[in-house]
């Protein structure tokens, strides 16, 4: 599913009048998780799951075309791990055969 076709599901979901509407709430959503992370905080939904800030620690490769060693600098990524809820509403959709609806 692409974005315009998951604006379009919210903008049902949430009886909205216009796609631009629905954007600008998911938007919102997106910019918010992303300051808190970016501030150090761990975002908790509850049995939705978390995010978090992790930090990639540096690490030495083989570049193969030149055979040099090369050192990727530390990073940071974001991590989720979904929560039990979520998991488990999947998962009964998936038994139940309802995988794509």
């Amino acid at each position: 599913m692409g974005e315009k076709e998951f604006l379009k599901l919210y903008m049902k979901e949430r009886e909205l009048k216009s796609l631009e509407e629905a954007k600008e709430k998911v938007d919102t959503f997106w910019k918010t998780l992303k300051t808190s992370l970016e501030n150090g905080e761990k975002v908790k939904f509850k049995d939705w799951g978390n995010f978090e800030m992790k930090e990639v620690r540096p690490r030495k490769i083989i570049e193969l075309q030149t055979k040099k060693e090369i050192i990727i600098p530390k990073s940071r990524k974001i991590k989720f791990t979904s929560g039990k809820g979520l998991v488990k509403s999947v998962n009964v959709k998936c038994k139940e055969g309802k995988i794509n609806e």
